[in-house]
């Protein structure tokens, strides 16, 4: 009995994660939203990603930077460069997360000086 129920639980709750990421994912493909809110989907994915499936991370973390890139967002590609030396730092890899993060702190500077 205690079984069954908890089993109901966990297939409801992984139910629920599975359609939230489905949902963010048409977002990001739906080209008529805005594209602020769009990066920000691809952000709401890199946060899911990062602990769950760093391999599926970097690769929202490149899409993100592409089309932030691309929109030339200061502030979408300055939080893809911290993204990536937050996935570089839980990979052990710290001069590469040193290199991003500085870069990501420099183009923040960059942004608040404009203000």
């Amino acid at each position: 009995m205690n079984v069954s129920f908890f089993f109901w639980i966990i297939l409801s709750y992984s139910t629920n994660i599975l359609a939230n990421q489905d949902s963010l994912w048409a977002i990001w493909h739906n080209e008529e939203i805005v594209p602020i809110e769009r990066l920000a989907v691809l952000q709401a994915l890199n946060i899911k990603y990062l602990y769950e499936a760093p391999d599926s991370c970097w690769e929202v973390i490149e899409l993100q930077n592409q089309y932030a890139t691309a929109q030339r967002n200061d502030f979408w590609i300055a939080k893809s460069l911290d993204n990536k030396a937050e996935w570089y730092s839980l990979a052990d890899q710290i001069d590469s997360a040193i290199l991003y993060s500085h870069r990501a702190i420099t183009l923040f500077e960059q942004i608040w000086k404009q203000e």
